[in-house]
């Protein structure tokens, strides 16, 4: 239902807050550790995870992680919502 799907959203964006956070303060691996076992990912939608495991890889500076995140998300999952966001992070990457 939509708000079953509503209160999923809500919990993920609390989660991934916080552990973006941690990620910012540590900055270093420690935040991919956290996010492979803290966020319930039997819960998420394979390309959100990817965003997310791309996201935290790049704040860890592991930028090999990250691409290979962002590459899936475009590769597997053109039509989602998170292609574009995707293109634009590798984009970044390549950059930096």
């Amino acid at each position: 239902s939509t708000n079953t799907l509503a209160s999923l959203h809500v919990k993920i964006a609390t989660q991934v807050t916080w552990v973006r956070w941690h990620c910012g303060m540590k900055r270093n691996g420690s935040c991919l550790a956290i996010y492979r076992r803290w966020l319930p990912w039997h819960q998420l939608p394979v390309d959100a995870v990817l965003m997310q495991l791309g996201r935290a890889a790049e704040l860890a500076g592991k930028k090999d992680d990250a691409t290979r995140a962002f590459n899936r998300v475009v590769e597997e999952f053109p039509q989602s919502l998170y292609a574009s966001d995707a293109k634009q992070k590798l984009a970044e990457l390549k950059k930096a």
